[in-house]
């Protein structure tokens, strides 16, 4: 998904789910369908056994109900974590849809929902915890990844993203990292602007990863904890 035009404040995107306003309300759904779009589609596929493109639609239904059920906005920090709770709901939607597509299809109706294709696989609560973490690090990471791309270009540094990329991401999956030597070679600069274009980079990313982290916590203790968990480190608190 693109990224939203939602402003990305401290806390903000969570805390607008319990906007009056239908169309802060809306932004605010959207960015949290930006956020756990992947994790909930990888989930419906696995926990419930159907094909990618069944299960974003499937995703996509869930979404576009929240808004108008306003499932979303009844989420208590205190009782379990956002993506918990997200799950939890997104259980009871396909339960839903399931049961409504076998109603159609026993009346002769057209089915607009998937039937099972087959039986839902049985996993393990902490083998479905390490799927949505999986699933959701790999969007966040993704959507700022993209996030950077677009800010770099937009101010003619594009060299900096393609470097950064490069480097750490294409890099950290090869057998052998290209040496800051190569890299110079490579994009016809010196090694000490590798140096610095990396450095900025990483500093840019960190900064938008925690900004989109920020906005889908619901208070500084979480986001701490998230931060924690994702970057290895602590984070200062939030300003207020």
């Amino acid at each position: 998904m693109r990224a939203t035009p939602f402003p990305i404040t401290r806390h903000s995107v969570l805390h607008a789910l319990h906007s009056p306003d239908t169309g802060v309300r809306a932004r605010a759904l959207a960015a949290v369908a930006e956020g756990y779009w992947r994790p909930v589609c990888a989930y419906v596929q696995i926990r419930w056994g159907v094909a990618r493109q069944d299960a974003e639609d499937i995703t996509q239904s869930f979404f576009a109900r929240a808004l108008t059920s306003r499932i979303l906005d009844r989420y208590d920090p205190a009782k379990a974590r956002f993506r918990t709770y997200l799950r939890m709901c997104l259980d009871g939607h396909v339960a839903t849809e399931r049961a409504a597509a076998r109603r159609l299809k026993r009346g002769g109706h057209a089915i607009t929902v998937p039937l099972e294709t087959r039986a839902p696989e049985l996993i393990a609560p902490d083998a479905v915890d390490a799927l949505f973490e999986r699933e959701w690090v790999r969007g966040l990471c993704a959507d700022a990844l993209a996030e950077l791309r677009d800010r770099l270009q937009q101010r003619g540094r594009e060299i900096v993203f393609r470097i950064f990329e490069r480097y750490d991401v294409f890099g950290a999956e090869d057998e052998v990292r290209p040496t800051y030597a190569a890299l110079a070679g490579e994009f016809m600069v010196p090694v000490s602007q590798i140096t610095n274009h990396l450095a900025a980079a990483r500093r840019e990313f960190r900064e938008i990863v925690l900004n989109r982290l920020r906005a889908l916590t619901v208070n500084d203790a979480e986001f701490r904890a998230e931060a924690r968990a994702l970057l290895g480190a602590d984070v200062p608190p939030a300003s207020s």
